[in-house]
This record gives C-alpha cells, sequence and structure tokens, in this order.
C-alpha cells in the first residue's frame, strides 16, 4: 500500500505492518531497510 510518500507492506504470515525507511543497506547498495512496528500495551504485551 502506498500512502503519500511511504509504502507500508502487510505481510502475509506476520500480521505485522512494514515500513520502508530512507536508510539504505550499507552491503546492497540502491536497497532499503524495512522496519516492522511492534506496539506494546500498558503490561508490554504485543497488541496487534
Amino acid at each position: 500500500v502506498v500512502v503519500g510518500d511511504k509504502v507500508v507492506l502487510m505481510p502475509y504470515s506476520g500480521g505485522q505492518p512494514l515500513h520502508v525507511s530512507e536508510l539504505e543497506l550499507p552491503d546492497h547498495p540502491g536497497s532499503k531497510e524495512i522496519q516492522v512496528h511492534v506496539h506494546l500495551d500498558a503490561r508490554g504485551a504485543e497488541s496487534r
């Protein structure tokens, strides 16, 4: 899904949104880093 200038990927098995960052991988020039955003509730447990 492209939202404005952001790309959001939803993996089939993980269920966690992935975001493409602006950081390039030093060992793969031209490739971007993918970040996983995990939300924690008040107890520190994962919520999706």
